[in-house]
């Protein structure tokens, strides 16, 4: 139908394609070259722009034989040029910023116009695993909804997510675990000092340890205290917890007072 081929048409491709090596490039190339290679220290360089018009008649002038002499070494080092500015590892951060730059600013083009005629909807970070490159974490979107889902789906915005990424690639996996471990234990030891804090306050008295296991005959029976709403399903320290989100849960009922200690009355004292 029509409505097929104008579809393959709107999703054809028009990314530039690079030109092939030819003769008369590598001649230039081999020509400008020579010329700034016998300039005197402190001379301009001049460019290919400079001297084309000079070069072509020169070449234009030349035999069949010429040229093939000519081009005996040029032809290989232009391609050996090529492939370098394609494939060779950028070494300065400058240079890397911009090829990234545009780079990726053809790749959104392209991801901007392909939703345009199909309605594909993308996400796409990008970021640099090194301490060395100038560039930021590079976010696109197709439109703000996609990042409005984003945040609904992660509960981070797109924004932290690729800061938090980008820090990942720098550190690395064992970076982020220790980071973790060391988060976690740190939280222990918070919640345990808050508890044990809580404690003392409801006592009246500075108690030096809470005890879990045996919280009636220890805690109870010595400073008629209880714990009221404790909203864990085991009562256990906060030492022998697994979880990240139950630890968070027991600290933050505490700290919002939502589980608190409760000082007997002596009547009370005697039901319990």
């Amino acid at each position: 139908s029509v409505e097929y081929y104008f579809e393959a048409i709107l999703q054809t491709s028009h990314l530039t394609k690079k030109r092939g090596s030819n003769r008369w490039n590598a001649y230039l190339r081999q020509e400008v070259k020579k010329h700034n290679d016998n300039l005197n220290d402190g001379q301009k360089h001049v460019k290919a722009t400079d001297l084309e018009r000079n070069i072509a008649s020169i070449w234009n002038s030349m035999t069949p034989d010429e040229k093939e002499a000519a081009m005996e070494d040029a032809m290989k080092d232009l391609r050996e040029h090529c492939e370098n500015k394609v494939l060779a590892t950028h070494n300065i951060p400058t240079s890397s910023f911009h090829d990234s730059d545009v780079t990726l600013d053809t790749i959104t083009h392209e991801l901007s116009n392909l939703s345009t005629h199909t309605g594909q909807k993308t996400i796409l970070i990008s970021v640099h695993g090194d301490m060395e490159h100038l560039q930021h974490p590079f976010i696109y979107v197709t439109d703000e909804v996609m990042a409005d889902y984003f945040h609904t789906l992660t509960k981070a915005t797109i924004v932290h997510f690729a800061a938090c990424f980008k820090a990942l690639c720098i550190a690395g996996v064992s970076g982020l675990v220790s980071n973790y471990k060391e988060s976690f234990l740190a939280l222990k030891k918070e919640t345990a000092s808050l508890i044990l804090q809580k404690l003392s306050e409801a006592a009246g008295t500075l108690v030096s340890k809470m005890f879990y296991t045996n919280f009636d005959s220890q805690i109870t029976g010595k400073h008629s205290v209880i714990v009221v709403n404790w909203r864990l399903k085991v009562f256990s320290s906060p030492s022998d917890i697994r979880s990240m989100m139950e630890l968070k849960v027991l600290y933050n009922t505490w700290k919002t007072r939502t589980t608190t200690f409760h000082k007997l009355t002596p009547a009370e004292w005697e039901d319990w």
